[in-house]
């Protein structure tokens, strides 16, 4: 939830700035690398890319220049490993890898650490 007394650029800056602190939790969970990308009329400081391999497929998102420092745990790449998904298979694998997970933690109470 945004807050009302932030401007709108101020509120999506912000809404950013916390999906890229979870992208990064996520990238030490999974095997990741940071590549930059080369999109036709994206603005220069939107094309770098995490590129993370769940259990279920890559998953990436861009991120801003401003947020590289979350990613200083993560290998930086010259080469483009996207493998070509689309934003709803994105989050199907994102749904697969956390349907995955939940059974494997309810079936074994003990892998939960």
């Amino acid at each position: 939830m945004s807050n009302p007394r932030l401007s709108d650029r101020a509120a999506k800056d912000d809404a950013y700035r916390q999906r890229n602190a979870l992208v990064a939790w996520l990238a030490s969970l999974y095997p990741t690398v940071l590549a930059r990308t080369d999109i036709e009329g994206w603005s220069d400081d939107w094309h770098w890319c995490v590129f993370i391999s769940t259990p279920a497929g890559q998953v990436s998102f861009h991120v801003h220049d401003s947020h590289l420092a979350y990613f200083g745990h993560v290998k930086r790449i010259d080469n483009n490993p996207w493998d070509g998904h689309d934003d709803a298979t994105k989050w199907d694998r994102i749904s697969e890898t956390i349907r995955d997970r939940l059974w494997v933690l309810a079936e074994n109470p003990e892998a939960r650490s």
